[in-house]
C-alpha cells in the first residue's frame, strides 16, 4: 500500500491488485486499486493522477460522487472528463484513446469526436 495526499491533508490509499479491477484502475472513495501490470513507468503516473482526481471528487462532494456517478450519466461524464484531462498531462499522445474510452466504456451517449473535442478544450 502507498499513501498519497490530496489537498495536502486528505489521504488516498493505493493498492496494487487485480481484484475487482476491470480495466487499469478504479477508485472507491479514498481507495485506489491499480492492476499490477499497469504499474509500468509509461502508464503509471498518468493513471495514478487520473485516479487521484476521483479521490478529490470524493472529498469535494463528501462522498456523494459515488451516488452521482452511478445514477447520473451527466455527472459520470463530468467526473471522467476531468480525470482524463489530468491524465493527458502525463500521456499527451493518448487523447484519441481516451476519447474512445469515454465513448465506449462508461455507458455515455458521446461520440469519439465529441469526447476528443472536449478533452482538448
Amino acid at each position: 500500500m502507498e499513501t498519497y495526499w490530496v489537498y495536502k491533508y486528505r489521504p488516498a490509499f493505493v493498492f496494487y491488485t487485480s481484484l475487482f479491477v476491470k480495466y487499469g484502475a478504479m477508485t472507491i472513495g479514498p481507495v485506489i486499486l491499480i492492476k499490477p501490470k499497469d504499474r509500468t513507468a509509461e502508464v503509471a503516473e498518468g493513471l495514478l493522477r487520473h485516479e487521484l482526481v476521483h479521490v478529490k471528487q470524493f472529498y469535494d462532494t463528501w462522498g456523494l460522487n459515488g451516488i452521482r456517478y452511478l445514477f447520473s450519466k451527466n455527472w459520470r461524464f463530468k467526473y471522467e472528463l476531468a480525470a482524463y484531462r489530468e491524465q493527458l498531462k502525463y500521456v499527451p499522445d493518448a487523447a484519441e484513446i481516451f476519447a474512445w474510452y469515454l465513448s465506449t466504456r462508461y455507458g455515455l451517449k458521446v461520440t469519439i469526436e465529441e469526447a476528443l473535442a472536449l478533452l482538448r478544450a
